[in-house]
Protein backbone atom coordinates (compact mmCIF):
# COMPACT_ATOMS: atom_id res chain seq x y z
CA UNK A 1 0.00 0.00 0.00
CA UNK A 2 1.25 2.98 -1.06
CA UNK A 3 3.06 5.07 2.37
CA UNK A 4 4.61 8.21 2.06
CA UNK A 5 5.12 11.97 3.12
CA UNK A 6 3.30 14.67 2.03
CA UNK A 7 6.32 16.24 0.46
CA UNK A 8 7.35 13.44 -1.51
CA UNK A 9 3.50 13.60 -2.74
CA UNK A 10 3.52 17.22 -4.08
CA UNK A 11 6.50 16.09 -5.84
CA UNK A 12 5.10 13.06 -7.91
CA UNK A 13 2.15 15.24 -8.77
CA UNK A 14 4.30 18.20 -9.52
CA UNK A 15 2.25 20.66 -7.29
CA UNK A 16 1.57 24.35 -7.22
CA UNK A 17 1.27 24.54 -3.66
CA UNK A 18 1.37 22.79 -0.51
CA UNK A 19 0.16 23.39 2.82
CA UNK A 20 2.32 23.21 5.68
CA UNK A 21 0.43 20.35 7.59
CA UNK A 22 0.40 18.18 4.49
CA UNK A 23 4.06 18.60 3.93
CA UNK A 24 4.58 17.01 7.41
CA UNK A 25 2.03 14.69 7.19
CA UNK A 26 2.66 10.51 6.61
CA UNK A 27 0.10 8.82 4.17
CA UNK A 28 -0.78 5.39 4.39
CA UNK A 29 -3.26 4.31 1.30
CA UNK A 30 -5.63 6.41 -0.83
CA UNK A 31 -9.07 7.17 -1.72
CA UNK A 32 -11.23 8.84 -4.19
CA UNK A 33 -14.05 8.00 -2.54
CA UNK A 34 -15.30 10.19 0.59
CA UNK A 35 -17.45 7.10 1.37
CA UNK A 36 -14.25 4.65 2.42
CA UNK A 37 -12.27 4.68 5.41
CA UNK A 38 -10.12 7.67 4.84
CA UNK A 39 -8.10 7.76 8.24
CA UNK A 40 -4.66 8.18 7.21
CA UNK A 41 -5.44 7.80 3.69
CA UNK A 42 -4.42 10.40 1.19
CA UNK A 43 -7.93 11.93 -0.55
CA UNK A 44 -7.78 13.06 -4.10
CA UNK A 45 -10.70 15.40 -4.97
CA UNK A 46 -12.00 14.41 -8.64
CA UNK A 47 -14.17 16.04 -10.76
CA UNK A 48 -16.66 13.10 -11.90
CA UNK A 49 -19.36 13.04 -14.03
CA UNK A 50 -22.24 12.56 -11.30
CA UNK A 51 -20.23 13.99 -8.15
CA UNK A 52 -17.20 16.42 -7.27
CA UNK A 53 -14.73 15.02 -4.75
CA UNK A 54 -13.81 18.41 -3.60
CA UNK A 55 -17.35 18.97 -2.02
CA UNK A 56 -16.14 16.28 0.28
CA UNK A 57 -12.60 17.52 1.26
CA UNK A 58 -13.69 19.02 4.53
CA UNK A 59 -15.79 15.83 5.56
CA UNK A 60 -12.77 13.38 4.87
CA UNK A 61 -9.99 16.01 6.56
CA UNK A 62 -12.22 16.07 9.64
CA UNK A 63 -12.79 12.09 9.02
CA UNK A 64 -8.96 11.75 9.57
CA UNK A 65 -7.59 12.15 5.99
CA UNK A 66 -4.38 14.47 7.07
CA UNK A 67 -4.35 15.60 2.91
CA UNK A 68 -6.75 16.17 0.23
CA UNK A 69 -5.15 16.52 -3.18
CA UNK A 70 -7.49 19.31 -5.07
CA UNK A 71 -7.51 21.46 -8.16
CA UNK A 72 -6.76 25.57 -8.71
CA UNK A 73 -10.41 25.99 -8.89
CA UNK A 74 -11.05 24.73 -5.12
CA UNK A 75 -11.00 27.43 -2.59
CA UNK A 76 -11.03 27.20 1.73
CA UNK A 77 -11.77 29.83 3.38
CA UNK A 78 -10.35 27.97 6.54
CA UNK A 79 -7.06 28.37 6.92
CA UNK A 80 -6.95 25.40 8.70
CA UNK A 81 -8.52 23.00 5.70
CA UNK A 82 -5.85 25.23 3.69
CA UNK A 83 -3.07 23.66 5.52
CA UNK A 84 -3.88 20.06 4.93
CA UNK A 85 -4.38 20.86 0.94
CA UNK A 86 -2.05 19.48 -2.17
CA UNK A 87 -3.17 21.84 -4.89
CA UNK A 88 -2.52 20.86 -8.62
CA UNK A 89 -4.05 21.59 -11.67
CA UNK A 90 -5.77 19.05 -12.47
CA UNK A 91 -6.33 15.84 -9.84
CA UNK A 92 -7.22 13.53 -12.65
CA UNK A 93 -3.60 14.10 -14.18
CA UNK A 94 -2.27 13.92 -10.26
CA UNK A 95 -3.82 10.62 -9.92
CA UNK A 96 -1.99 8.78 -12.83
CA UNK A 97 0.97 10.99 -11.64
CA UNK A 98 1.13 9.80 -8.45
CA UNK A 99 0.15 6.26 -9.17
CA UNK A 100 3.25 6.10 -11.70
CA UNK A 101 5.62 7.45 -9.19
CA UNK A 102 4.54 4.49 -6.50
CA UNK A 103 4.68 1.93 -9.55
CA UNK A 104 8.24 3.05 -10.44
CA UNK A 105 9.44 2.54 -6.74
CA UNK A 106 8.97 -1.08 -7.18
CA UNK A 107 11.47 -3.45 -9.76
CA UNK A 108 8.77 -5.38 -11.40
CA UNK A 109 7.50 -6.99 -14.67
CA UNK A 110 4.40 -5.86 -15.38
CA UNK A 111 1.47 -7.63 -17.38
CA UNK A 112 -1.51 -5.72 -19.02
CA UNK A 113 -4.85 -8.03 -20.44
CA UNK A 114 -7.57 -6.89 -22.59
CA UNK A 115 -10.00 -7.86 -24.94
CA UNK A 116 -13.73 -8.11 -25.29
CA UNK A 117 -14.24 -11.07 -23.21
CA UNK A 118 -12.72 -13.20 -20.60
CA UNK A 119 -10.00 -9.94 -18.86
CA UNK A 120 -10.66 -10.96 -15.59
CA UNK A 121 -10.67 -14.54 -16.15
CA UNK A 122 -7.50 -14.30 -18.34
CA UNK A 123 -5.96 -11.94 -15.54
CA UNK A 124 -7.01 -13.81 -12.13
CA UNK A 125 -5.53 -17.17 -14.49
CA UNK A 126 -2.51 -15.46 -15.64
CA UNK A 127 -1.63 -14.25 -11.78
CA UNK A 128 -2.28 -17.42 -10.44
CA UNK A 129 0.16 -19.15 -13.21
CA UNK A 130 2.83 -16.62 -12.26
CA UNK A 131 2.48 -16.76 -8.14
CA UNK A 132 3.20 -20.36 -8.50
CA UNK A 133 7.01 -18.91 -9.06
CA UNK A 134 7.16 -15.22 -8.31
CA UNK A 135 5.50 -12.95 -5.88
CA UNK A 136 2.65 -11.82 -7.94
CA UNK A 137 0.59 -8.77 -7.43
CA UNK A 138 -2.80 -8.47 -9.37
CA UNK A 139 -5.53 -5.65 -9.40
CA UNK A 140 -8.34 -6.35 -7.58
CA UNK A 141 -11.76 -7.45 -8.97
CA UNK A 142 -12.95 -5.33 -12.19
CA UNK A 143 -10.70 -1.96 -10.67
CA UNK A 144 -9.65 -1.97 -14.81
CA UNK A 145 -10.18 1.85 -15.79
CA UNK A 146 -8.67 5.50 -15.53
CA UNK A 147 -9.89 5.07 -11.80
CA UNK A 148 -9.39 1.98 -10.78
CA UNK A 149 -6.01 1.22 -12.19
CA UNK A 150 -4.20 3.81 -10.15
CA UNK A 151 -6.31 2.54 -7.13
CA UNK A 152 -4.88 -0.84 -8.01
CA UNK A 153 -1.14 0.28 -7.69
CA UNK A 154 -2.06 2.37 -4.62
CA UNK A 155 -2.57 -1.09 -3.25
CA UNK A 156 0.89 -2.52 -4.75
CA UNK A 157 3.37 -3.37 -1.44
CA UNK A 158 5.75 -5.25 -0.32
CA UNK A 159 8.89 -7.20 -2.53
CA UNK A 160 6.16 -8.24 -5.38
CA UNK A 161 7.89 -9.18 -8.64
CA UNK A 162 5.19 -9.07 -11.00
CA UNK A 163 2.29 -7.12 -11.39
CA UNK A 164 -0.57 -8.56 -13.86
CA UNK A 165 -3.30 -5.79 -14.82
CA UNK A 166 -6.54 -5.51 -16.55
CA UNK A 167 -7.36 -2.40 -19.17
CA UNK A 168 -10.96 -1.86 -19.76
CA UNK A 169 -12.45 0.76 -21.94
CA UNK A 170 -15.48 2.42 -23.04
CA UNK A 171 -14.01 5.13 -25.46
CA UNK A 172 -11.04 5.20 -27.71
CA UNK A 173 -7.75 6.71 -25.87
CA UNK A 174 -8.79 4.99 -22.39
CA UNK A 175 -6.05 2.21 -23.22
CA UNK A 176 -3.96 4.37 -24.82
CA UNK A 177 -3.83 6.03 -21.39
CA UNK A 178 -3.73 2.87 -19.01
CA UNK A 179 -0.85 1.85 -21.02
CA UNK A 180 1.09 4.60 -20.58
CA UNK A 181 0.80 4.49 -16.84
CA UNK A 182 1.64 1.08 -16.35
CA UNK A 183 3.99 0.67 -19.06
CA UNK A 184 3.68 -3.35 -19.09
CA UNK A 185 6.66 -4.93 -20.88
CA UNK A 186 3.78 -7.73 -21.93
CA UNK A 187 0.31 -7.47 -23.08
CA UNK A 188 -2.18 -9.45 -23.58
CA UNK A 189 -5.80 -9.07 -26.35
CA UNK A 190 -8.00 -12.15 -25.64
CA UNK A 191 -10.41 -11.18 -28.13
CA UNK A 192 -12.15 -8.61 -30.39
CA UNK A 193 -15.81 -8.45 -31.02
CA UNK A 194 -18.98 -6.53 -30.68
CA UNK A 195 -19.40 -4.34 -27.37
CA UNK A 196 -19.79 -0.86 -26.10
CA UNK A 197 -21.07 0.39 -29.60
CA UNK A 198 -22.82 3.42 -28.23
CA UNK A 199 -19.72 4.73 -27.92
CA UNK A 200 -17.44 2.89 -30.12
CA UNK A 201 -19.95 3.13 -32.96
CA UNK A 202 -18.09 -0.20 -34.74
CA UNK A 203 -16.38 -3.08 -34.23
CA UNK A 204 -13.07 -1.48 -36.06
CA UNK A 205 -13.22 1.12 -33.68
CA UNK A 206 -13.16 -1.46 -31.09
CA UNK A 207 -10.25 -3.13 -32.88
CA UNK A 208 -7.90 0.41 -32.62
CA UNK A 209 -8.69 0.80 -29.26
CA UNK A 210 -7.79 -2.51 -28.35
CA UNK A 211 -4.80 -2.17 -29.93
CA UNK A 212 -3.85 0.89 -28.38
CA UNK A 213 -2.19 -1.66 -25.87
CA UNK A 214 0.53 -2.94 -28.38
CA UNK A 215 0.85 0.54 -29.94
CA UNK A 216 1.91 2.38 -26.47
CA UNK A 217 4.13 -0.43 -25.16
CA UNK A 218 7.91 -0.65 -24.92
CA UNK A 219 9.67 -1.16 -28.13
CA UNK A 220 10.93 -4.19 -26.50
CA UNK A 221 7.86 -5.50 -25.30
CA UNK A 222 5.49 -8.83 -26.07
CA UNK A 223 2.39 -8.84 -27.61
CA UNK A 224 0.74 -11.48 -26.63
CA UNK A 225 -3.05 -12.40 -28.90
CA UNK A 226 -5.60 -15.11 -29.84
CA UNK A 227 -4.93 -15.62 -33.51
CA UNK A 228 -7.82 -17.47 -33.51
CA UNK A 229 -10.00 -14.05 -33.83
CA UNK A 230 -9.80 -12.87 -36.83
CA UNK A 231 -9.04 -9.05 -36.42
CA UNK A 232 -6.35 -10.38 -33.91
CA UNK A 233 -4.25 -12.52 -36.35
CA UNK A 234 -4.46 -9.82 -38.73
CA UNK A 235 -2.73 -7.21 -36.46
CA UNK A 236 0.05 -10.26 -35.27
CA UNK A 237 1.51 -10.52 -38.70
CA UNK A 238 2.09 -6.56 -38.83
CA UNK A 239 2.68 -6.14 -35.09
CA UNK A 240 6.45 -4.83 -34.92
CA UNK A 241 6.66 -5.75 -30.78
CA UNK A 242 7.77 -9.47 -30.51
CA UNK A 243 4.71 -11.60 -30.87
CA UNK A 244 3.94 -14.75 -29.46
CA UNK A 245 0.74 -15.85 -30.78
CA UNK A 246 -1.82 -18.42 -29.17
CA UNK A 247 -4.95 -20.02 -30.12
CA UNK A 248 -6.66 -23.52 -30.64
CA UNK A 249 -7.30 -23.68 -34.19
CA UNK A 250 -4.21 -21.71 -35.83
CA UNK A 251 -1.36 -23.50 -35.48
CA UNK A 252 1.41 -21.43 -35.89
CA UNK A 253 0.81 -19.86 -32.68
CA UNK A 254 1.09 -21.58 -28.94
CA UNK A 255 -1.68 -24.25 -28.84
CA UNK A 256 -3.16 -27.30 -27.08
CA UNK A 257 -2.02 -30.13 -29.13
CA UNK A 258 -5.71 -31.48 -28.48
CA UNK A 259 -8.49 -30.66 -26.34
CA UNK A 260 -11.93 -32.00 -25.53
CA UNK A 261 -15.26 -31.03 -23.61
CA UNK A 262 -16.40 -33.16 -21.28
CA UNK A 263 -20.42 -33.59 -20.19
CA UNK A 264 -20.11 -30.49 -17.60
CA UNK A 265 -18.60 -28.59 -20.28
CA UNK A 266 -15.22 -28.32 -18.93
CA UNK A 267 -12.37 -28.72 -21.49
CA UNK A 268 -9.19 -31.34 -21.20
CA UNK A 269 -6.63 -30.05 -22.93
CA UNK A 270 -2.96 -31.57 -23.45
CA UNK A 271 0.16 -28.91 -24.13
CA UNK A 272 3.90 -30.36 -25.29
CA UNK A 273 5.43 -29.91 -21.47
CA UNK A 274 2.89 -29.59 -19.12
CA UNK A 275 0.62 -32.80 -19.64
CA UNK A 276 -2.95 -32.91 -19.82
CA UNK A 277 -4.98 -30.08 -18.13
CA UNK A 278 -8.25 -30.59 -16.81
CA UNK A 279 -10.18 -27.36 -15.41
CA UNK A 280 -12.80 -26.81 -13.40
CA UNK A 281 -14.54 -24.38 -15.12
CA UNK A 282 -16.93 -24.56 -18.31
CA UNK A 283 -16.59 -22.91 -21.43
CA UNK A 284 -14.79 -23.14 -24.76
CA UNK A 285 -14.27 -19.72 -23.72
CA UNK A 286 -12.23 -20.47 -20.57
CA UNK A 287 -10.23 -23.11 -22.72
CA UNK A 288 -8.74 -19.99 -24.31
CA UNK A 289 -8.41 -17.89 -21.27
CA UNK A 290 -6.31 -20.89 -19.94
CA UNK A 291 -4.29 -20.58 -22.99
CA UNK A 292 -3.57 -17.54 -22.49
CA UNK A 293 -2.62 -18.19 -19.09
CA UNK A 294 -0.50 -21.10 -20.18
CA UNK A 295 1.35 -18.78 -22.89
CA UNK A 296 2.29 -16.45 -20.53
CA UNK A 297 3.67 -19.21 -18.32
CA UNK A 298 5.86 -20.61 -20.96
CA UNK A 299 7.06 -16.80 -21.65
CA UNK A 300 8.30 -16.52 -18.15
CA UNK A 301 9.65 -20.14 -17.76
CA UNK A 302 7.12 -21.61 -15.85
CA UNK A 303 7.80 -24.98 -14.96
CA UNK A 304 5.05 -26.96 -17.10
CA UNK A 305 3.79 -28.84 -13.63
CA UNK A 306 3.03 -25.33 -11.81
CA UNK A 307 0.96 -24.06 -15.07
CA UNK A 308 -0.69 -27.08 -15.15
CA UNK A 309 -1.59 -26.98 -11.19
CA UNK A 310 -2.33 -23.47 -11.18
CA UNK A 311 -5.05 -23.67 -14.00
CA UNK A 312 -6.76 -27.32 -12.37
CA UNK A 313 -7.05 -25.45 -9.01
CA UNK A 314 -8.33 -22.56 -10.80
CA UNK A 315 -12.26 -21.77 -10.38
CA UNK A 316 -14.61 -19.28 -11.72
CA UNK A 317 -14.76 -15.98 -10.62
CA UNK A 318 -17.71 -14.34 -9.48
CA UNK A 319 -20.84 -14.23 -12.01
CA UNK A 320 -18.75 -15.08 -14.68
CA UNK A 321 -19.49 -18.89 -15.56
CA UNK A 322 -19.82 -19.69 -12.08
CA UNK A 323 -21.30 -22.81 -11.26
CA UNK A 324 -23.28 -23.36 -8.56
CA UNK A 325 -25.32 -26.94 -7.45
CA UNK A 326 -28.44 -26.29 -5.39
CA UNK A 327 -31.18 -28.99 -4.67
CA UNK A 328 -29.71 -31.15 -7.83
CA UNK A 329 -30.42 -28.19 -10.35
CA UNK A 330 -26.83 -26.66 -11.64
CA UNK A 331 -26.87 -23.06 -12.07
CA UNK A 332 -24.35 -20.97 -14.29
CA UNK A 333 -24.01 -17.63 -13.41
CA UNK A 334 -23.00 -15.77 -15.99
CA UNK A 335 -24.72 -11.91 -15.17
CA UNK A 336 -21.82 -10.16 -14.64
CA UNK A 337 -21.96 -8.79 -18.55
CA UNK A 338 -22.83 -9.61 -21.95
CA UNK A 339 -22.08 -9.27 -25.31
CA UNK A 340 -22.95 -11.29 -28.73
CA UNK A 341 -19.93 -13.20 -28.72
CA UNK A 342 -20.22 -13.58 -24.64
CA UNK A 343 -23.91 -14.59 -25.40
CA UNK A 344 -23.16 -17.36 -27.82
CA UNK A 345 -20.40 -19.10 -25.88
CA UNK A 346 -22.57 -19.19 -22.83
CA UNK A 347 -25.40 -21.43 -25.03
CA UNK A 348 -22.30 -23.30 -26.83
CA UNK A 349 -21.14 -24.34 -23.09
CA UNK A 350 -24.71 -25.04 -22.05
CA UNK A 351 -24.96 -27.39 -25.03
CA UNK A 352 -22.12 -29.11 -24.29
CA UNK A 353 -23.35 -29.93 -20.71
CA UNK A 354 -25.05 -33.32 -20.40
CA UNK A 355 -28.81 -33.25 -18.76
CA UNK A 356 -29.37 -36.29 -17.72
CA UNK A 357 -33.01 -38.23 -17.98
CA UNK A 358 -35.50 -35.72 -18.70
CA UNK A 359 -33.76 -33.26 -17.27
CA UNK A 360 -33.70 -29.71 -19.51
CA UNK A 361 -31.17 -27.27 -20.75
CA UNK A 362 -32.60 -23.81 -19.70
CA UNK A 363 -31.35 -20.35 -21.48
CA UNK A 364 -32.22 -17.12 -19.16
CA UNK A 365 -31.01 -14.46 -21.38
CA UNK A 366 -31.54 -10.74 -20.60
CA UNK A 367 -30.76 -7.64 -22.54
CA UNK A 368 -27.13 -6.79 -23.70
CA UNK A 369 -26.69 -3.09 -23.59
CA UNK A 370 -24.27 -0.31 -24.90
CA UNK A 371 -24.70 -2.01 -28.85
CA UNK A 372 -26.06 1.15 -29.95
CA UNK A 373 -28.16 1.17 -33.33
CA UNK A 374 -27.67 -2.22 -34.12
CA UNK A 375 -29.04 -3.29 -31.12
CA UNK A 376 -32.24 -4.99 -32.20
CA UNK A 377 -30.70 -6.85 -34.65
CA UNK A 378 -27.98 -8.28 -32.48
CA UNK A 379 -30.64 -9.18 -29.97
CA UNK A 380 -32.60 -11.43 -32.87
CA UNK A 381 -29.46 -12.89 -34.06
CA UNK A 382 -28.87 -14.29 -30.30
CA UNK A 383 -32.85 -15.70 -30.72
CA UNK A 384 -31.57 -17.12 -33.94
CA UNK A 385 -28.56 -18.97 -32.46
CA UNK A 386 -30.87 -19.96 -29.85
CA UNK A 387 -32.87 -21.99 -31.60
CA UNK A 388 -30.00 -23.92 -33.02
CA UNK A 389 -28.99 -24.64 -30.14
CA UNK A 390 -30.07 -27.95 -28.10
CA UNK A 391 -31.82 -25.53 -25.57
CA UNK A 392 -35.42 -27.57 -24.21
CA UNK A 393 -36.38 -24.12 -23.02
CA UNK A 394 -35.68 -20.29 -23.68
CA UNK A 395 -37.05 -18.05 -20.95
CA UNK A 396 -36.27 -13.94 -22.25
CA UNK A 397 -36.71 -10.71 -20.16
CA UNK A 398 -36.06 -7.21 -21.00
CA UNK A 399 -36.99 -4.94 -24.00
CA UNK A 400 -34.41 -5.64 -26.18
CA UNK A 401 -34.42 -9.31 -24.90
CA UNK A 402 -37.49 -9.37 -27.05
CA UNK A 403 -35.72 -9.23 -29.85
CA UNK A 404 -33.94 -12.00 -28.70
CA UNK A 405 -37.79 -14.23 -28.29
CA UNK A 406 -38.72 -13.25 -31.61
CA UNK A 407 -35.71 -14.15 -33.51
CA UNK A 408 -35.95 -17.48 -32.17
CA UNK A 409 -39.48 -17.90 -32.89
CA UNK A 410 -39.33 -17.12 -36.52
CA UNK A 411 -35.60 -20.08 -36.83
CA UNK A 412 -38.34 -22.44 -35.43
CA UNK A 413 -38.07 -22.34 -31.81
CA UNK A 414 -41.10 -24.44 -30.05
CA UNK A 415 -43.95 -21.90 -28.80
CA UNK A 416 -44.03 -24.05 -26.21
CA UNK A 417 -40.57 -24.54 -25.33
CA UNK A 418 -39.90 -20.84 -24.78
CA UNK A 419 -41.47 -17.36 -22.95
CA UNK A 420 -40.69 -13.76 -22.47
CA UNK A 421 -41.23 -12.32 -19.21
CA UNK A 422 -42.20 -8.40 -18.18
CA UNK A 423 -39.74 -8.77 -15.06
CA UNK A 424 -36.83 -10.84 -13.11
CA UNK A 425 -39.70 -11.46 -10.38
CA UNK A 426 -41.56 -13.51 -12.64
CA UNK A 427 -38.65 -15.42 -14.15
CA UNK A 428 -37.97 -16.47 -10.77
CA UNK A 429 -41.35 -17.61 -9.82
CA UNK A 430 -41.82 -19.35 -13.03
CA UNK A 431 -38.23 -21.42 -12.73
CA UNK A 432 -39.01 -21.99 -8.95
CA UNK A 433 -42.08 -23.91 -9.92
CA UNK A 434 -40.94 -25.95 -13.34
CA UNK A 435 -37.15 -26.37 -11.71
CA UNK A 436 -36.05 -29.95 -10.94
CA UNK A 437 -33.21 -31.71 -10.11
CA UNK A 438 -30.67 -32.91 -12.78
CA UNK A 439 -32.01 -29.76 -14.50
CA UNK A 440 -29.44 -26.83 -15.76
CA UNK A 441 -29.50 -23.21 -15.81
CA UNK A 442 -27.81 -20.44 -17.92
CA UNK A 443 -28.25 -16.63 -16.46
CA UNK A 444 -26.86 -14.50 -18.57
CA UNK A 445 -26.92 -10.63 -19.10
CA UNK A 446 -25.61 -7.16 -19.19
CA UNK A 447 -25.25 -5.92 -15.72
CA UNK A 448 -26.88 -3.60 -15.42
CA UNK A 449 -30.32 -5.84 -16.34
CA UNK A 450 -29.28 -7.07 -12.86
CA UNK A 451 -29.90 -10.97 -13.33
CA UNK A 452 -27.79 -11.64 -10.17
CA UNK A 453 -31.10 -11.66 -8.07
CA UNK A 454 -32.10 -14.70 -10.11
CA UNK A 455 -29.35 -16.74 -9.15
CA UNK A 456 -29.64 -14.96 -5.67
CA UNK A 457 -33.25 -15.88 -5.00
CA UNK A 458 -32.75 -19.54 -6.80
CA UNK A 459 -29.89 -20.11 -3.88
CA UNK A 460 -32.10 -19.05 -1.33
CA UNK A 461 -35.23 -20.23 -2.05
CA UNK A 462 -35.16 -23.73 -4.53
CA UNK A 463 -34.15 -26.40 -2.07
CA UNK A 464 -37.25 -25.22 0.00
CA UNK A 465 -39.35 -25.30 -3.27
CA UNK A 466 -38.20 -28.65 -4.02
Amino acid sequence: MINCTGDEVARAVHAIRIGASAARQQIEGASIDSRTNVSGKLFIAIRGRNADGHTFVEEVIRKGSPISIVDSRFHADDTSLNSHLVVVEDTMRALHDLARWWLDTFDVTKIAVTGTNGKTTTKEMIADVLATTFKTFRSQGNLNNQYGIPLSIFEMGGACQCAVFEFGMSTPGEIANLTKLVRPQYGVITNIEAAHLETMMSVDAIAAAKYELFDNMPSDGVAIANIDNEKLDARMKVEKLRTFPFGLRNRSGFAPTDYVVNGSGCARFTIKGEGQIRLAVPGIHNLYNAVAAAAVGELFGIPGENIKAALEAFRAVSMRMETIDVAGVTIINDSYNANPASMRFAMDTLNTMKASGTARRIAVLGDMLELGLSASQYHRDIGEYAAKNTLDFLATSGKLAEQIDAGAASSGFPDANRRHFTSTSAIINFLLDVLKPGDIVLIKASRGMAFDRITTALRAQLGRAN
